[in-house]
Formats: structure tokens, sequence, C-alpha cells
């Protein structure tokens, strides 16, 4: 009876033994992923905003280009240049359309980039009534177009209304920088505690085992110490069996 009752602690020790180590190994498996999902998202939102600023330095440099393509084509009346200053103008386009994408998270820079938008189309209209009317009228005519419809200060609102949103992201980005800074310390921390937590598994795993295995050479050596015990007992008995009670009285006879 002690021996079945002895075997079932056992088992249930084993089982609980390897419960804990599979719950451990499951929290650390957890704890890895939380830290590596963690660091993955910010350095994500770097990214984002690197691409964001890559297309607003994008859209100043197309601004840029359409316009010495615009003065050339006009200036020197060299119709070579007027295939460079239509893909300029389309290349504006396309990185304020890209930047517009890249900014649906941030509403401040949501309204900034549809005003963007505005502006670069109110450019290149001024743009293209000027190359108009060079061809059509002349270099003179294009001039008077040139000084009153406002092509100076268009230009400098597109390009001050970048370096607002430059630095709105530029903010950001520092804030993100940050943020993956905090993450990879995190990850670290949650690295060790991970490996502290494997390690723990395994010492909880070896401490069930060993302690099984000896509690099971101990039950070995109590069983072969009764039969021991009862195998003396038995040789010694002669003609007569005496049993006594704890105070060596005797009992029978």
């Amino acid at each position: 009876m002690r021996a079945a009752r002895r075997e079932r602690i056992l088992t249930r020790s084993i089982l609980f033994g390897i419960s804990a180590t599979l719950a451990l190994m499951l929290a650390n498996a957890l704890v890895s992923r939380d830290g590596l999902l963690q660091q993955n998202r910010a350095t994500s939102r770097v990214i984002h905003t690197h691409e964001v600023l890559r297309e607003l330095d994008a859209v100043t440099r197309a601004l840029s280009e359409a316009e010495a393509a615009q003065r050339a084509l006009v200036l020197m009346n060299d119709e070579s240049y007027d295939a460079p200053y239509r893909a300029a103008g389309q290349l504006l386009v396309r990185h304020i359309d890209r930047a517009r994408e890249l900014v649906l998270d941030n509403p401040a820079q949501i309204v900034r980039a549809r005003r963007l938008a505005g502006l670069a189309q109110e450019r290149l209209t001024q743009m293209d009534e000027v190359v108009t009317t060079s061809r059509e009228v002349g270099l003179m005519a294009a001039r008077q177009v040139l000084a009153r419809n406002g092509n100076k200060a268009t230009s400098s609102a597109i390009r001050d209304l970048v370096a607002e949103m430059e630095a709105d992201e530029s903010a950001l980005l520092e804030t993100r920088l940050q943020g993956v800074a905090a993450s990879y310390h995190r990850a670290q921390t949650l690295n060790v505690l991970a490996g502290a937590l494997g390690l723990l598994a395994l010492a909880s795993f070896v401490f069930f085992v060993d302690r099984t295995l000896r509690a099971r050479q101990l039950a070995a050596q109590e069983t072969a110490r009764q039969r021991e015990l009862l195998r003396v007992t038995l040789v010694s008995i002669g003609d007569a069996l005496i049993t006594t009670d704890g105070a060596a009285r005797v009992v029978s006879l």
C-alpha cells in the first residue's frame, strides 16, 4: 500500500516537473517574441520617417529641376529642354503624391501635404503659362507674365512648406530613434530574462528528475532493507517465535 502511494507521489512529482519546465519554456518564448516585435515596430517607424524625409527632399529637387529646365526653355528658346521640363514636373507630382501616402498617420502633415499638392499644381500652371506665352508671343511677353503671376512667391511657399514638413519629420525621427534605443535596451533585458527563464526551466527539470531518482533509490533501499530483515528473521526462527512490544515485553510466544 505504501509502495503504491509512494509511486503515485513520484509520478505526480515527475509530471509537475515536466509541466513547470514546459511553462517556463513557453514564458521564455513569449518574452523573446514580445521583445522582437517591439524592436521591429520601432525600427519600422524610423524607416518610415526616413522615407518621408527622402520624398520631401525629392520634391524640392524636382521643383528646382523643373524651374531650371523652364528657364532654359524660355530664355534660350531651346526646345530640347521641353522633355526635361515635362519630366521634372511629372516627377514633382509623383513625389508629392508619395509623400501624401506616407504621412497618412500624421494629421498635421496630412493638411500640409494637401496644401503642398495645391501649391505644386499652381506652380506648374504658372510655368506652363510662361512657356506657352514665350512660344506664342515671345520672350518679352513671357517676362511680363513671369513678373505678374507670382512665380517667385509660389516657389518660395512650396520650399517653406517642405521645410516645415521636414522639421516636423525630423523631430518625429528623433523621438522614434529614442524609441528604437529604448526598445533595444528593453529587448536586451528581455533576452537576459528569457535566458534566465530557460536556465530556470532546465534547473527545475534536472531538480525534479534528480529528486525522483533519489526517491526511487531510497524506496528501493528501504524495500531491500525490509526484505533482508524479513529474511534474517525467518532464518533465525528455530522452534519458536517470540514477539515483543516497544518496551521489550513479550507479547506472544
